[in-house]
């Protein structure tokens, strides 16, 4: 429950379906919500954390397009020449 809030509370800054849905699970789970309230609070005061969280998930992402690439060029040498035959 609490990746979900994390997900939701980086959202709602951008989606009014997230701060819905984040005001319905504050009413449900308030004390997680605290908690998330008190980690953003903590992210947004640090910057080097912020640039380093940055910097990983766009490493993340790097490695999710190579990979997502590197699959579809395998996938594509495989059915070639099964179609071409």
């Amino acid at each position: 429950m609490l990746f979900i809030v994390i997900g939701l509370t980086i959202l709602s800054t951008h989606s009014a379906f997230a701060q819905r849905m984040l005001a319905r699970l504050e009413a449900k789970y308030p004390e997680i919500y605290v908690k998330v309230e008190g980690l953003k609070q903590r992210f947004a005061e640090s910057k080097p954390l912020l640039v380093t969280l940055g910097a990983v998930l766009m490493i993340l992402l790097g490695v999710g397009i190579y990979l997502a690439v590197l699959g579809f060029k395998t996938a594509y040498a495989k059915i070639v020449p099964i179609l071409m035959s």
